[in-house]
């Protein structure tokens, strides 16, 4: 018999009076001594219950981060890609392309950039509905704006530090 079930047993026969010397309604010590133990029963498989529905939901929840984390960093887009631009600058004296939108915040700051360092540039409108430019972003492989061509490496996004590194590296800056 365990140690909890003698403790048990003992606190049940010494508040009923049993004890040497003394009878006791038997049937009466079973009787509060089942009761008890299935009050006890009760509450340990509803500590079990909530415990399990804590476990399955936190699992659930840390399934659900990890799951999305993987899916943000599979869809990352690199911060350049470095590839061969030749077909960018065909029939082009500027040194560096850039491929915006007029609605893109980062599209002007990336322009007001280079202008205020005197950067010449050509700017390719991706929705100005010319054919020849969408193809050459398209050939990126990467959505989003702006896309700033210099080199041989392309630069996802307004991504300052990375823009004045290319530039210097070409003497642009």
């Amino acid at each position: 018999m365990g140690k909890y079930k003698r403790l048990f047993l003992g606190i049940v026969f010494v508040s009923q009076g049993f004890y040497p010397g003394r009878q006791a309604s038997f049937g009466k010590i079973i009787t509060i001594r089942t009761d008890c133990m299935s009050n006890q029963s009760s509450f340990l498989s509803k500590v079990k219950e909530v415990i399990s529905y804590a476990l399955i939901i936190g699992l659930g929840l840390g399934l659900g981060l990890a799951g999305k984390s993987a899916w943000e960093w599979y869809n990352q887009v690199p911060p350049y890609i470095e590839t061969d631009t030749r077909k960018h600058f065909a029939n082009v004296s500027n040194k560096v392309v850039v491929y915006t939108t007029q609605w893109c915040g980062f599209c002007k700051q990336t322009k007001e950039f280079l202008n205020n360092n005197n950067i010449a540039f050509l700017e390719r409108d991706i929705e100005a509905g010319d054919s020849d430019i969408d193809t050459l972003y398209q050939s990126i492989g990467h959505p989003g704006v702006p896309k700033i061509v210099i080199g041989d490496k392309i630069i996802n996004g307004f991504n300052l530090a990375l823009i004045k590194q290319e530039l210097g590296e070409h003497n642009l800056l």
